[in-house]
């Protein structure tokens, strides 16, 4: 299997970040245990963070039962979006991930000043 270079960076940053997980995380977060409708699908949900409304598609592998599972943080680059980063990265797709629960956050869209002449901004 061939990944793009973006691709390949977030694998490699996901798998990085649930090496240990569960060892950092003293406690299970609010949501362990419960029920839960869409396993073996992607839903989008929101969340209010520094008075933003922040979006981000959570994927349940189809097997999940609610148990402790890996987490993959997918993150997009600028310009792209979370819908096609994650047709992209198939970190959905249970041929390349059918273990680990996968979330693809939006970007907020903040772009940067050109650079001064100096090279700072």
């Amino acid at each position: 299997m061939i990944f793009s270079s973006s691709s390949a960076l977030a694998l490699a940053l996901g798998l990085a970040s649930v090496a240990d997980g569960a060892a950092l995380h003293g406690r299970a977060s609010d949501g362990c245990g419960q029920a839960h409708n869409f396993t073996g699908s992607t839903q989008t949900f929101s969340l209010e963070s520094g008075g933003r409304t922040r979006s981000y598609r959570l994927h349940l592998p189809a097997g999940y039962d609610g148990s402790p599972r890996p987490l993959l943080l997918a993150f997009h680059g600028a310009g792209n979006e979370p819908e096609a980063f994650e047709a992209e990265t198939r970190f959905s797709d249970p041929a390349v991930n059918p273990d680990m629960i996968a979330v693809y956050p939006a970007g907020v869209h903040v772009r940067l000043p050109p650079p001064c002449r100096d090279g700072s901004r």
